[in-house]
C-alpha cells in the first residue's frame, strides 16, 4: 500500500510536519510514502491560495526526514502543481529545481470558478454558465496532460463537491477527451478518497471515468489527499473495492518523473 499525494504543515492547512506523516505511514505499514506539498501561483507571481510559501524550508525538511526513515520505507518528493492558465511553464520550472520524483496535476480554479469555494458562489450564477465553464475547464484538463509536465491527474471531478450538471451525459465526450490524452501521454489519473461526495457516494473521477480507465489501461492512482498523517489510508478499502468491482487491472508507481505501470494488487 502507498499514497502519493499528502500534505504537511508547508501548505498553511495541513496538521503535521513531513517526519510525521513519514512515520505515520511507517506505522500503517505503507511500502511507499509521497509528499506532494500544493505549488502555484497566480498571474501576478504571488502564491496561489494554499500553495506552499517556503518550499525551501520543505524540501530541507523532506531530506532530513527522508535519511531518518530511509531503512523503513520508499519516500518520494512530489508537488501537486496547480496549473492555472497563466505562466505555467515557469512554475515548472521552478519545481524542477528541487529535483522531484513526481509531479501531479490539480486545478483548483478555472476562471472565476473556485471549486473549494463554498455554494456562495454557484448560487450566483446561471445554469447555462455553470454548465458552459465545466465543459471548458475539462477541455483545458486535456491541455494540461499534453502539456508534458504532470505525472497525474488529480481531482478533476472535485467541483462536484458544489454543482452537478442536471444531465452528466451531457460530458461522457470530454471524459473520453481526458482518457486518450492520459493514455497518449503515459499520464495517471487519481482516485482520490478525499472525494467522496455525501449523498451520492460517488468517486472522484466518476464512474465513467473509471471504466474508461479500464478500457484504455490507464493506471489509477489511490490516494487520500491527506493533511494529516491519521489520514494517509482514508476510505483506503472502499476505493479498493471500487476498483475490483470496476475490473482495473493498472496502477503505478513514479521514479524520475515518469510513470511505472504496475498490476493494481491491493
Amino acid at each position: 500500500m502507498f499514497n502519493f499525494h499528502s500534505h504537511t504543515v508547508y501548505c498553511g492547512h495541513g496538521l503535521n510536519t513531513p517526519e510525521e506523516m513519514i512515520k505515520s505511514a511507517v506505522d500503517m505499514g505503507m511500502s511507499t510514502i509521497g509528499i506532494s506539498e500544493h505549488y502555484g501561483k497566480n498571474e501576478k507571481g504571488e502564491w496561489f491560495w494554499h500553495s506552499i510559501k517556503d518550499p525551501k524550508g520543505y524540501y530541507q525538511d523532506f531530506l532530513k526526514a527522508k535519511e531518518k526513515y530511509k531503512d523503513k520505507i520508499e519516500i518520494l518528493l512530489g508537488f501537486e502543481m496547480d496549473v492555472q492558465e497563466y505562466d505555467y511553464e515557469k512554475t515548472y520550472k521552478e519545481i524542477l529545481t528541487y529535483n522531484p520524483d513526481y509531479v501531479l496535476g490539480s486545478v483548483h480554479a478555472y476562471k472565476d470558478m473556485f471549486f473549494s469555494g463554498g455554494f456562495d458562489f454557484y448560487k450566483t450564477k446561471t445554469k447555462e454558465y455553470l454548465d458552459n465553464i465545466i465543459k471548458e475547464y475539462l477541455s483545458y484538463c486535456v491541455k494540461i496532460i499534453n502539456l508534458g509536465y504532470v505525472n497525474c491527474l488529480d481531482h478533476f471531478d472535485s467541483y462536484k463537491k458544489f454543482y452537478h450538471l442536471e444531465d452528466e451525459e451531457e460530458l461522457y465526450p470530454y471524459y473520453k477527451e481526458i482518457a486518450k490524452a492520459l493514455r497518449d501521454n503515459n499520464v495517471a489519473i487519481e482516485l482520490n478518497t478525499h472525494y467522496f461526495f455525501e449523498g451520492i457516494y460517488e468517486p472522484d473521477p466518476n464512474f465513467y471515468m473509471l471504466n474508461l480507465a479500464k478500457e484504455y489501461d490507464i493506471p489509477v492512482m489511490v490516494s487520500s489527499d491527506a493533511h494529516s498523517a491519521e489520514d494517509l489510508n482514508h476510505k483506503f478499502t472502499d476505493a479498493f473495492e471500487i476498483l475490483k468491482k470496476i475490473g482495473i487491472k493498472t496502477t503505478c508507481r513514479f521514479k524520475n518523473r515518469q510513470v511505472i505501470k504496475e498490476p493494481f494488487n491491493p
